[in-house]
């Protein structure tokens, strides 16, 4: 997945798309989708530019949103479970 597709998975999951949702749209599974959202890499993406690597309409479409709680890399057995929108 390359670094626009995993902004905008991030981009969509903080105005509320499920993983479900977001893997129809990005055309990768729900397993692929979670890792982008939580950043789960080696060398992380800097999630604050993510709006760097989206289109315009993107960005028309979901502004930025203040969150008072930001993607971490935990991978603890909540925080997956989380993840899954189960």
């Amino acid at each position: 997945m390359d670094r626009a597709t995993r902004a905008l998975c991030r981009i969509l999951r903080a105005h509320g798309k499920t993983h479900h949702d977001i893997a129809n749209v990005v055309g990768q599974s729900t397993a692929i989708v979670a890792k982008a959202i939580v950043n789960d890499y080696a060398q992380p993406d800097d999630a604050g530019t993510d709006y760097d690597f989206v289109d315009a309409q993107t960005k028309k479409e979901y502004p930025p949103k203040v969150s008072s709680r930001p993607f971490h890399k935990c991978i603890c057995a909540k925080c997956l479970i989380t993840a899954l929108d189960h």
